[in-house]
């Protein structure tokens, strides 16, 4: 099952520097380095549409966006400095 250190490493490794990515960027961007598995895919609740390894990364998200590893613009996106 995937981590958010794994999700945030994925970012940090492959994530283009100093471009803005949407989240559904983000999405694509681990889900082609990390191999999820079925608990991945599963949703997080019954009636949602999110799956639990989209949580992840936005958990993975929220935590760098607090500090300088991350960039966070709402109109936006994320972005990894130089």
């Amino acid at each position: 099952m995937l981590t958010s250190g794994q999700a945030w490493d994925v970012l940090r490794s492959h994530a283009p520097r100093d471009q803005w990515l949407t989240l559904q960027d983000v999405y694509a961007l681990v889900s082609a380095y990390v191999e999820l598995d079925e608990q991945d895919r599963a949703p997080i609740a019954t009636n949602g549409k999110s799956a639990r390894w989209q949580r992840t990364v936005r958990n993975a998200l929220q935590t760098h966006k607090q500090s300088s590893e991350l960039e966070w613009d709402r109109q936006t996106g994320f972005r990894l400095p130089t």
